[in-house]
């Protein structure tokens, strides 16, 4: 189905929350009567009428067939009364009779379907052979056993496709029966009698001969008796043999379905608190204790030049901050507009009784504004290795969105998700599995219930800042993090401003240090972070923004399932990104946003020249130079990204976004706009518009910014 949720749409058919999922091993659709699963293959190129009417199909089975197990645990118990030494041939009975009862009641409960159900059947008839294989192979369908006859005449024979001949009374009674059966145990009925039928004919009949005595159809022509040598109906799994080449054979990087896993936040998420000790002590493994001091002394200085650089900046910034509020402003005063309503009260306004003469407008009035929707921000930044180069702009790009919701006063959180971990007794430093798999002393408990290849290593979630903290104990926190960009790159690259203080250096504790991307086990604590923010806050609007390079390094199948949703995610084909190709960070970002019902918004900061060489946020995630049209784009998108420094992200990692921004990493932000003493108006235009360009977000994305959280 195209634009829509197919799992949505089987879950309101069904009026209950089964669990829906897309397989590519899967033949047909199929539904678990016990464990209320609808397994959907993953189909392509199939029609909306076809793919609709095998969902109705099977959600009819959700509704009205019971999912009774036998004794022995595997069988229905309905086969197994049937046929104790045989349930599964039974089974093939029963699901003739049964199917062609719960398709009548689908119809009927939802009349819609009906259309659907006439030309999916139809279609399947005149494109595909599926059916007249079958009957040309039992040499035509007079010749097939009565229960095939029955499956053909409730599938076609009812549409006005095939008509279906009943050669005596007892048969015809059948199809009478079948057509008036509302409950499953009329099924058991029918097919007790059906079995046992079929049981005679095959005893009475053992076999085909030329010596069988001729029969008159009901037109009138002779033709032979039929075929009763079958054990059990040829055309019951008719239609899953045949829908085969639908199927989407293509897999994702791994196959199979996964488990979302449960973190324990308790062991994971390092509170301000603990990151501000780490900060004024930086330790790794290595360091001699003759030397600790020395560098506590080290890097009290540096922060303190890092603080006046921060402040210095912080000020630059408060254009584009103050801009932002305006922008925000201006969006919610616009929508309080539109939820003001104005009455009339009907007591007499004292001031306009005097006009009574010539105006009927001489009561008060009442001005009513609905209550609006409160914002919430949760930002969560890559602390990885591969963040070096743009580490730096990025933080300053989060800290700038920090203080803009401190000017507006909304709630907000910001984390960053490190690969580095503790050891099983809370320290900093334990021995990795790859250093000594026997002795490792990494913490296990970091996620519950984690076996085989689906397992996640221990990482950390490092909360920052947060709008809980004193307005001087954040500011301190920003100041912080602010250092930590500058340090993260100093380690290898001085500042640009000649050291960082006279005996300063670049000390960062092992724990802040950058290191692998567990962008996955981020997003997978997101899940609980979000609704517990907004558990403690009241928002209504929640908006999430990460700050990324979007590769994680996770093993995860692209199909996971969310255990809160009951349902998949990455594989239907609308979780595919442009390039048809789900993974397992897309699948979690989607799980995220039906999860929490959150703002979903990607930032990228990139810190070249070219935008088409963002791999997998440009464009559709094919190389820009391969036709001329996309040379003619990326030429384009060049201009505006020279005039703009930004984009809107369109690649495949940009897909589960609500929104998602490419951002010049490198722009540098003036301390003043310079004008001339001298300068004509069209300088100082120039001038102006030069200065504003560089600022750290340009009017245009602040602009699309406000419009996008601003809802």
């Amino acid at each position: 189905m195209e634009n829509t949720s197919t799992s949505a749409f089987a879950r309101l058919l069904a009026t209950e929350n089964i669990r829906v999922r897309h397989l590519a091993d899967a033949e047909t659709a199929s539904f678990d009567v016990v464990d209320r699963v609808l397994t959907l293959p993953k189909w392509k190129n199939m029609s909306e009428n076809l793919y609709d009417m095998l969902i109705g199909h099977e959600v009819a089975h959700a509704l009205w067939t019971p999912g009774d197990l036998a004794e022995d645990g595997e069988h229905l118990a309905a086969a197994v009364e049937i046929d104790p030494d045989n349930p599964m041939r039974a089974m093939g009975f029963l699901n003739v009779v049964e199917d062609a009862r719960i398709e009548r009641l689908i119809k009927d409960k939802y009349p819609g379907l009906r259309r659907d159900f006439v030309s999916g059947y139809r279609w399947l008839w005149e494109n595909m052979d599926l059916f007249q294989s079958v009957i040309e192979e039992h040499g035509g369908v007079s010749n097939m056993m009565l229960t095939d006859r029955l499956n053909l005449h409730f599938k076609l024979g009812i549409m006005g496709i095939l008509s279906i001949p009943f050669f005596t009374d007892e048969e015809r009674s059948f199809v009478s029966r079948i057509e008036v059966a509302e409950t499953f145990d009329d099924v058991m009925d029918i097919t007790r009698d059906l079995y046992e039928h079929e049981k005679n004919a095959m005893q009475d009949r053992p076999g085909t001969s030329d010596g069988k005595e001729m029969m008159e159809s009901p037109d009138g022509e002779p033709m032979r008796e039929p075929v009763q040598n079958e054990s059990s109906p040829v055309t019951e799994n008719i239609m899953g043999e045949g829908l085969d080449q639908f199927r989407d054979h293509r897999s994702s990087h791994r196959e199979g379905t996964a488990t979302i896993p449960q973190p324990n936040m308790d062991k994971i998420v390092v509170g301000v608190d603990e990151m501000k000790d780490l900060l004024a002590h930086p330790r790794n493994r290595w360091t001699a204790n003759s030397i600790e001091g020395e560098r506590d002394r080290q890097v009290e200085i540096a922060r303190g030049t890092s603080r006046v650089r921060f402040d210095a900046w912080v000020r630059n910034e408060m254009k584009t901050i103050n801009y932002l509020v305006k922008q925000f402003e201006l969006k919610k005063a616009a929508d309080e507009h539109q939820r003001t309503m104005i009455t009339k009260s009907g007591r007499l306004d004292t001031v306009k009784m005097i006009n009574y003469k010539w105006s009927e407008d001489i009561f008060g009035k009442n001005m009513i504004v609905r209550e609006g929707k409160n914002h919430g921000f949760v930002f969560m930044l890559d602390w990885s290795g591969s963040m070096n180069e743009v580490l730096e702009p990025t933080v300053k790009q989060a800290i700038l969105l920090c203080l803009f919701c401190q000017k507006i006063g909304v709630p907000f959180d910001l984390y960053a998700f490190s690969s580095h971990a503790k050891d099983t007794n809370g320290g900093w430093f334990p021995k990795y599995e790859y250093e000594d798999p026997e002795n490792s002393t990494i913490s296990k408990d970091h996620w519950e219930h984690q076996e085989g290849e689906d397992k996640l290593g221990p990482f950390q979630m490092l909360h920052f800042l947060s709008s809980t903290r004193k307005r001087k104990d954040l500011n301190e926190d920003m100041a912080n993090l602010f250092y930590l960009a500058e340090a993260a790159k100093g380690r290898w690259e001085p500042p640009a401003d000649g050291g960082w203080g006279v005996g300063g250096a670049a000390h960062v504790h092992d724990a802040l240090d950058l290191g692998g991307t567990p962008l996955d086990e981020g997003i997978i604590c997101l899940h609980h972070l979000l609704p517990e923010f907004r558990r403690r806050t009241g928002v209504q609007v929640l908006n999430c923004v990460i700050l990324t390079d979007g590769d994680g390094c996770s093993n995860l199948p692209s199909t996971l399932y969310n255990p809160m949703l009951r349902r998949n995610f990455g594989d239907h084909p609308t979780h595919k990104n442009p390039r048809e190709r789900p993974d397992s960070t897309n699948s979690l970002l989607l799980s995220l946003k039906e999860t929490t019902g959150c703002n979903l918004i990607g930032m990228y900061l990139f810190g070249g020249r070219n935008p088409a060489n963002c791999y997998g946020w440009y464009g559709n995630g094919d190389s820009y130079w391969q036709t001329d049209e996309q040379k003619t784009q990326a030429k384009y998108d060049s201009k505006v990204w020279k005039k703009e420094n930004f984009m809107i992200a369109t690649g495949p990692k940009a897909f589960a976004y609500d929104e998602a921004y490419i951002i010049a990493a490198t722009t540098d932000v003036l301390d003043e706009i310079e004008i001339p003493e001298d300068a004509t108006h069209t300088k100082m235009r120039n001038a102006f518009v030069k200065g504003m360009s560089q600022r750290s977000m340009s009017r245009v994305l602040s602009n699309r910014l406000v419009d996008r959280i601003a809802c």
